[in-house]
């Protein structure tokens, strides 16, 4: 997509991807999963507050329910 628009139609083209697995985006998807497992991990043993740790649970489980469903596609 163009980046800067409306200011100027160039284009950024570039060998890697963070979403295209024919351009790596594989080896990004894993180290997103692994960030998502820390991050509500840290959040869900750390926080002294229970609504903290739901907010963290609900997030991690929508996220993996989100990444299930695309993998059916």
């Amino acid at each position: 997509h163009r980046h800067f628009l409306p200011f100027s139609s160039w284009r950024f083209f570039s060998p890697v991807s963070y979403w295209e697995p024919s351009r790596h985006g594989n080896i990004f998807f894993g180290f997103e999963i692994l960030f998502v497992i820390a991050t509500c991990s840290s959040v869900i043993l750390e926080s002294p507050n229970d609504y903290m740790r739901m907010a963290a649970i609900t997030a991690a489980s929508l996220y993996f329910v989100g990444v299930a469903i695309s993998q059916l596609k």
